[in-house]
């Protein structure tokens, strides 16, 4: 019934991990209850109640890893604590479609900010395993936000990429990746 109803994520939370072949499926699961609850929002006609949603969301995805931070299962698998991946996303693409100033930040952006924030990303991801060792309103906090911060990361990623006129390296120049990209939404 979890797998049918794409709620695996909820299955791995209460149950564990016992298939290692189809786990993988929590994700698609949580894409897929974002992918039934995201139209709905998308009716809504006033782009500022859909940023105030989305704003929302982001705060009660916060919040709710705050109250369970101490359960892996939970910050790694629930819906309402990866869901600021997807509100990101979302809000990077509501952003480039509808500001062109957004856009342009990016397109403009100086090769060595680019790199500094590169650095700044190659710096932070070993520095994950340490936010367990502070105090425990200290590693409440962290492991509350840790997400949200890769989440920008990974949409400066995504945005320099697509936009930056100055980017130091494109992966779109590698062939290989290139074709893997074609294929890999099939694969997945």
């Amino acid at each position: 019934g979890w797998y049918l109803g794409f709620a695996v994520n909820f299955d791995m939370i209460f149950n564990g991990t016992n298939y290692l072949l189809i786990v993988v499926l929590w994700s698609v699961s949580v894409e897929e209850q974002y992918y039934l609850i995201w139209p709905l929002i998308n009716k809504i006609n006033s782009i500022y109640i859909i940023a105030i949603i989305m704003g929302i969301i982001l705060i009660l995805s916060y919040y709710y890893r705050w109250v369970f931070y101490y359960d892996v299962a939970i910050i790694k698998y629930s819906t309402f604590s990866v869901m600021n991946d997807l509100i990101v996303g979302s809000i990077i693409a509501l952003c480039s479609f509808k500001s062109k100033t957004f856009k342009n930040i990016f397109i403009g952006m100086e090769k060595y900010a680019i790199i500094f924030i590169y650095i700044l990303f190659t710096i932070c991801i070993p520095l994950r395993g340490f936010i367990y060792y502070f105090s425990d309103n200290t590693d409440r906090f962290l492991v509350s936000l840790e997400p949200f911060i890769f989440s920008l990361f990974f949409a400066f990623i995504i945005l320099e990429q697509n936009y930056a006129h100055n980017s130091f390296f494109k992966v779109s120049k590698i062939k290989l990746f290139d074709y893997l990209d074609t294929i890999s939404y099939g694969l997945y």
